[in-house]
């Protein structure tokens, strides 16, 4: 039989529906909060059976197809396959449920507009996988009340056990996934118990700011010089100092790299959380101003990429890649193990530093691009077209069972893993390839890289971001920074959400194209800021701020 990967989620979420652990296991897992990918994490009795009398697998003896949109996560997956029946994952998936996914891929880039124009549709597949489910036009509660989307209630109560008893003992994280009106839209995606709250930062390399004899920016001040410095310094040594791209971004609508920088001021551009614990607008603020000032700057002097604006992912981590570029904004598992593979395996080549300050290092700094809460608003709806609501229900809980877990996260023991010492292990392909980063080695074969509708497991987690002491050291030194501003998950009420929908389309369309055009130099930030802001508070931006408000209050209650 096999074995089940149980670690304190899994207890959490199984307790009442798996048996064979004895109490002195159960003491040793909930202990296990180091984090370190050499620490002991104790297997259930391999004998053990599921005492769930109402769950069985295969879930279906009839040969039933269920059509499935899920974007290809082309960062990690798509270097392997464009099709995620290609996976292991998907092929052990049908093999234990007797159900075959017939997946819709979008194309890269077009993958809102084409859930939106499938949702618009009566031709929509079985389920639906989406991202930013907060910044649908309307909000997911809209998407039921107009009977796109099922309330997903009932199937969690009937159909979905493993998912319900683990909602049923974290009702901080039951009171995320759901709406003000009590209704769960999605098979969420959550990252429960983990080491890293903050995954995404800048980065640079460390080798350069040797040479510099420079410490790791923080303020804004510190970071300037160090601008100013990569500009004046053959960094590369090929005989050119001006060769070198200080930092590499891409437009502030779709990468956070400049727009981070604003949390220095104590905002993002968009709509934030104040220390007040009301909701504001970043742009609005009279500090934003010194912001634009500061990046225009950075951009006439050139220290910002001159052709940011049509660079795209690809091409900011290719210029990295190709050793061209000073500092950057990325994440742990394909950004920086990415980029150290790429620059020749030696992990002191690239540090991590801090989010940036204004005046001082004794200053918290601010980070509004994380995820505020266990929930990542990211996951999997049941259509109201599909032919076999209960089927799709079982088939998404399988995801959050012991053994879906196991897959979605590991894999399959003796091809992507082993348990060694009780710690599921990846075997050298993943864990130490020479030509891959850890995620994508292992997207070859699950979404345990990416995302989906289930439980990330932190030990996997952890050898995918957690690889070298640089990583450590960046997870260690970001999860410190303030999250109190990002805007939690809030549910808009339906009466409200087209309206708010409307609002905020436009405003942060504009806030985003002026932006742009100040940091450029096309618009004079002198002449033409007062205008900027009264034009922003002249599309109802303080009605947007009122719907959040009052947003803010229901999240709270429920």
């Amino acid at each position: 039989m096999k074995k089940y990967f149980v670690i304190i989620l899994c207890l959490a979420l199984f307790v009442a529906l798996t048996t064979g652990c004895n109490v002195s296991d159960k003491k040793d897992m909930q202990n296990d909060q180091s984090g370190s990918v050499n620490q002991e994490v104790k297997q259930p009795d391999s004998s053990s059976e599921s005492s769930d009398t109402e769950y069985k697998l295969p879930l279906t003896t009839e040969k039933i197809t269920l059509t499935y949109f899920q974007p290809v996560d082309i960062k990690k997956i798509g270097v392997h396959t464009n099709d995620y029946n290609e996976l292991l994952q998907f092929k052990l998936f049908e093999e234990n449920t007797g159900v075959h996914i017939e997946f819709m891929h979008p194309l890269a880039g077009q993958e809102d507009q084409q859930f939106n124009l499938i949702v618009a549709s009566n031709q929509r597949p079985d389920m639906m996988f989406k991202r930013d489910w907060s910044k649908i036009a309307g909000g997911p509660q809209k998407l039921v009340d107009n009977g796109v989307f099922m309330n997903l209630k009932e199937s969690f109560e009937k159909y979905s056990p493993h998912l319900r008893q683990f909602l049923d003992e974290h009702p901080g994280i039951d009171k995320q996934i759901k709406t003000d009106e009590g209704i769960y839209y999605c098979y969420p995606y959550i990252r429960y118990d983990q080491d890293l709250k903050n995954f995404m930062g800048y980065q640079g390399r460390a080798d350069w700011l040797e040479k510099l004899k420079i410490a790791p920016p923080q303020t804004i001040a510190e970071w300037e010089n160090a601008l100013q410095l990569v500009m004046e310094t053959d960094l590369d040594g090929d005989g050119d100092p001006t060769n070198e791209i200080p930092l590499i971004a891409g437009l502030p609508s779709e990468d956070f790299t400049i727009y981070g920088f604003a949390g220095a001021w104590g905002f993002e551009p968009h709509l934030y959380v104040n220390k007040n614990g009301k909701a504001a607008f970043g742009a609005l603020q009279p500090e934003y101003k010194e912001y634009l000032k500061t990046m225009a700057r950075w951009y006439e002097k050139g220290y910002i990429a001159q052709d940011f604006i049509s660079m795209d992912v690809q091409q900011r981590q290719a210029g990295v890649m190709n050793g061209t570029v000073a500092f950057w904004y990325e994440g742990l598992g394909q950004g920086m193990d990415a980029f150290i593979v790429a620059l020749g395996g030696d992990p002191n080549i690239i540090a991590a530093f801090n989010y940036p300050t204004l005046n001082e290092h004794s200053d918290t700094p601010m980070f509004f691009d994380g995820t505020p809460s266990e929930f990542g608003d990211i996951g999997t709806a049941i259509t109201t077209n599909t032919k076999y609501p209960e089927l799709c229900a079982k088939w998404l809980n399988y995801w959050y069972t012991p053994e879906g877990h196991e897959i979605v996260n590991f894999g399959q023991e003796g091809v992507t893993f082993n348990w060694i010492d009780g710690y599921p292990k990846y075997v050298e392909e993943i864990a130490n390839n020479p030509d891959l980063p850890v995620s994508v080695a292992l997207g070859k074969y699950t979404l345990g890289c990416s995302d989906g509708p289930f439980f990330h497991d932190r030990h996997c987690r952890n050898q995918r971001m957690l690889k070298w002491d640089q990583h450590v050291e960046a997870g260690s030194m970001w999860k410190k920074a303030d999250v109190s501003g990002m805007m939690p998950f809030v549910s808009i009420s339906s009466d409200e959400s087209m309206e708010a929908a409307d609002i905020q389309n436009e405003v942060i369309t504009y806030v985003d194209e002026m932006t742009l055009q100040f940091i450029l130099g096309i618009r004079d930030i002198d002449a033409e800021f007062d205008t900027f802001q009264n034009t922003i508070k002249g599309m109802d931006i303080e009605r947007l701020l009122e719907i959040y408000d009052r947003a803010l209050e229901r999240y709270a209650e429920r």
